[in-house]
């Protein structure tokens, strides 16, 4: 189903629509500031940053009320939907809170030298690794992730997410010019900073990993507002801002040479082959000689782009050694307690008493894939409850017919990184994390408002009714009156 057709709107309306309410002034400044924050920060798992995040979230929930109040249109359904959007992740968090029990450790003495053995006796609920020291990083992350869902509850037009958005794009746009100059220059480290080359760092990303992630994301967000920019204007294509975002899209991709992650680098690459296929089919429909030259352009990126992702994806799989081995380090934390989980960031004190001892020398900050990640953190509860969570959203995006281009593409680039999630950890990095919610409640708002006027996307009235439906009173004589 394509979008619907513009309603000519008045000046009243517009000014509604288009002129931002003291909430969404609120939303706006602090995603995009916490965005251009972890995105600029090289450590942002940082204690005092994520302490700092913590209390802005949780003040930031007071945001629901205040759009209450200050929203011009009948909200009737926005508390329901609070309760609905925020359950899961409370849930979360109260379970981490009640399991809150320290791990054990029992020391044994030998040779002069105190070694360190885990105690299994779990309880039923099972214990959090370390929790007396990552509560608040933990609790900060869900209220961030709180934050993000107020993208799906406060914007009431398509002007406040085009313009997060593009605002945001041009701030990875900036991320990646600083990462061509590091690269250009063969900078063993960003400046001012410790030596960080075996991290394979990329701009202010530790490792270039979690940039080919964060990449594979903004691309296909350009890409979209490349389109959205170049439908909405009356002006030809070159004249819009479309070629602009274009430049941009093609400028991300262009990094999977850069990236020594072959895992990333390779889905990096065969994202922008998807990015091709769907500008082909979009310049044929288009009647502009300019878009004959570009199809020609499309056609040999795409060749190169899937060849080179092959490649890349093939190398990849020839060093996997190491990463077979802390996969099963995963698979024995996760035995241990599979039904809550070990909590937040576990992997990294827990992997030195599961490791085999071909490992036992390195170093693990994080677990191989993403997936155990989850199964390892959260347990079996947390994983089912997160992807219920997405599900939900996915299938009441199917279900009601919002189907549109803009959201599409936003949820292909989604839908990739998950998959890129069952080969790697990009959810680690917190500044893919926050992308992939920002991009995740935006594309699922924009389907909400671009298939419903801004009046009744949060509200159960009837506030028009059909003809054929409306009972008007017509007075007949003094005591009787009726209804046609």
């Amino acid at each position: 189903m394509e979008e619907d057709k513009p309603l000519n709107l008045n000046i009243r309306d517009i000014a509604l629509r288009d002129s931002f309410t003291l909430s969404e002034q609120l939303c706006f400044g602090l995603i995009f500031l916490l965005f251009i924050t972890f995105s600029w920060v090289l450590y942002p798992n940082s204690p005092m940053l994520l302490g700092f995040v913590f209390v802005i979230t949780l003040a930031s929930m007071a945001n629901f009320k205040i759009h209450e109040v200050v929203h011009p249109f009948i909200i009737d359904r926005i508390w329901t939907k609070v309760f609905c959007l925020l359950l899961p992740p409370i849930s979360i968090l109260f379970l981490f809170f009640i399991n809150n029990h320290y791990f054990k450790l029992t020391s044994i003495f030998s040779d002069n030298t105190v070694y360190y053995t885990l105690d299994r006796n779990l309880s039923f609920t099972g214990q959090y690794a370390g929790s007396h020291e990552i509560w608040i990083p933990f609790s900060a992350l869900v209220f961030l992730f709180c934050l993000s869902t107020q993208l799906f509850l406060i914007p009431k037009s398509l002007y406040f997410i085009n313009k997060l958005l593009r605002w945001c794009t041009l701030n990875v746009l900036l991320i990646l010019s600083v990462g061509f100059i590091y690269t250009s220059l063969n900078l063993q480290a960003p400046p001012f900073t410790k030596e960080l080359d075996a991290y394979q760092f990329f701009a202010h990303f530790a490792y270039d990993g979690f940039w080919g992630a964060f990449a594979i994301l903004w691309m296909f967000t350009a890409y979209g507002l490349a389109i959205v920019e170049y439908e909405k204007s009356d002006l030809d294509f070159l004249q819009s801002k479309a070629p602009l975002y274009l430049m941009v899209s093609m400028a991300l991709a262009t990094t999977t040479v850069a990236i020594k992650s072959d895992v990333s680098a390779g889905f990096l690459a065969l994202s922008y082959a998807i990015i091709c296929v769907k500008q082909i089919r979009f310049f044929k429909l288009k009647d502009e000689a300019i878009f004959k030259n570009l199809k020609k352009y499309s056609y040999s990126a795409l060749s190169f782009s899937l060849l080179y992702g092959c490649y890349r994806l093939i190398e990849s799989f020839l060093n996997y050694s190491q990463i077979e081995a802390h996969k099963l380090t995963s698979y024995h934390l996760f035995q241990d307690n599979p039904i809550f989980g070990w909590g937040y960031n576990a992997f990294q004190t827990l992997a030195p008493y599961y490791s085999n001892a071909q490992i036992l020398d390195t170093k693990f900050e994080m677990a191989p894939t993403g997936l155990l990640a989850i199964l390892t953190e959260l347990g079996i509860l947390g994983t089912l409850l997160i992807f219920s969570y997405a599900l939900y959203f996915y299938l009441r995006y199917h279900f009601l017919e919002r189907d549109n281009t803009f959201s599409n593409n936003l949820i292909t680039g989604l839908f990739i990184l998950v998959l890129l999630s069952f080969f790697e950890n990009p959810f680690f990095s917190i500044p893919v994390l926050f992308s992939f919610w920002i991009l995740f409640f935006s594309a699922f708002r924009w389907a909400d408002l671009i298939h419903k006027q801004s009046d009744e996307v949060d509200t159960n009235l009837n506030l028009v009714i059909s003809d054929t439906s409306r009972k008007v009173p017509i007075v007949t004589n003094p005591k009787k009156d009726r209804f046609k």
